[in-house]
């Protein structure tokens, strides 16, 4: 019987997502399993937003180039993309050579990109999560904008400075 290779992939935007890979790599081992592929590498992209392209990150750079791999596996499409240009672009890239992308969890459920239904819903998921991101920044750059016109700090802590009502002022 031929084993059917996989490589798993999980990511974090923030170092205070710690456990998250711990759950994303249990899931991915937990699935591979029970579909009976062979996990045979997870990547781990740390710190790194899912709106830069996957293959300019440090781990997903290596799936540009997986050889005999025929499924990649992630826990949900966010953890692999956040840009619909760039997830419809590699998923149409990576099933012209016969690789299929699975989500181990997407909503309860399974998700593959090998079917047109899975396809579909795939495109719909990843759209979200793109809007999501884009409304995210709008809300971020609102509030920002807000403060700087009211005078108040809307920065982080800087070093040899401490705060003085809205504005900042060196030791």
């Amino acid at each position: 019987m031929e084993t059917i290779k996989a490589i798993g992939y999980i990511r974090v935007s923030t170092d205070m997502q710690d456990s998250s890979l711990q759950v994303q790599e249990q899931r991915i081992k937990e699935y591979c399993l029970f579909n009976k592929l062979d996990l045979t590498e997870i990547l781990i992209d740390e710190n790194v937003s899912g709106f830069k392209p996957i293959y300019k990150r440090p781990a997903g750079q290596k799936l540009s180039d997986i050889g005999e791999i025929q499924n990649i596996v992630a826990i949900k499409p966010d953890r692999l993309f956040r840009n619909t240009s760039d997830a419809l672009l590699t998923v149409n890239e990576w099933n012209s050579k016969n690789i299929v992308v699975h989500f181990a969890d997407s909503g309860g459920v399974s998700l593959s990109t090998k079917t047109a239904i899975g396809k579909l819903i795939f495109t719909t998921i990843i759209s979200f999560a793109q809007f999501e991101r884009d409304i995210c920044g709008e809300r971020t750059s609102s509030v920002l904008s807000h403060k700087k016109k009211q005078g108040d700090v809307y920065c982080g802590e800087i070093y040899g400075f401490d705060k003085v009502g809205g504005t900042r002022v060196g030791k």
